[in-house]
């Protein structure tokens, strides 16, 4: 309390750690922000051509997203992640069946549940996307059907567990238990 050589430490002390704060908003936020306007202009373009950038500019001046850029926020490293993950998606199901692209888009939607759990549900809701490609109409496709959405599954899932790596070994360290999260220790009543 009112201890001017507190105040004057306590002001250094910010000062020194201005620059990384500075290096950690500009990678975790202000860049995420940008690729996920690019993005959002590309997947837009596709689906309705001429309209990818109007929706780049609703997404950056009608939400709170390019407020969240101007702030260490995991929010939009996590949603430009997870709208990856779809964009990868959006592609391949567009295009030549590849598993390539599905494990990448599992390890995009992993990485999107690392920095923000919530979007395990976004992650859930890709993967039925991932495993609904259509077959081709032929005799018998139904089973060869079958042993696809098997395989275009698991390499969504591989990709999304290998993301899922760190946030389990950081619980391991930090709780003692790779699935023991964070939230479940939040305190829910004061004293207890």
């Amino acid at each position: 309390g009112f201890s001017a050589g507190i105040a004057h430490r306590a002001g250094e002390s910010v000062e020194r750690g201005t620059p990384i704060v500075w290096a950690l908003t500009l990678v975790g936020a202000v860049l995420p922000a940008l690729l996920l306007l690019l993005l959002v202009r590309s997947v837009a373009d596709r689906i309705e051509p001429g309209y990818g950038t109007a929706a780049a500019i609703t997404l950056g001046l009608g939400t709170i997203m390019l407020t969240f850029a101007s702030e260490y926020f995991s929010h939009v490293i996590a949603a430009m992640l997870s709208f990856g993950a779809f964009a990868v998606l959006f592609r391949e199901l567009r295009g030549p069946p590849r598993l390539a692209l599905l494990a990448a888009a599992g390890l995009l939607a992993g990485l999107a549940v690392t920095f923000e759990y919530p979007l395990a549900l976004t992650a859930a809701i890709l993967f039925v996307y991932c495993v609904s490609r259509r077959p081709p109409v032929r005799a018998g496709a139904e089973t060869r059907w079958f042993d696809r959405r098997r395989g275009r599954a698991s390499a969504y899932a591989a990709g999304a567990f290998v993301a899922a790596i760190p946030a389990l070994a950081f619980n391991l360290w930090a709780f003692g238990s790779p699935f023991q999260f964070a939230y479940a220790d939040a305190i829910a009543e004061q004293g207890f």
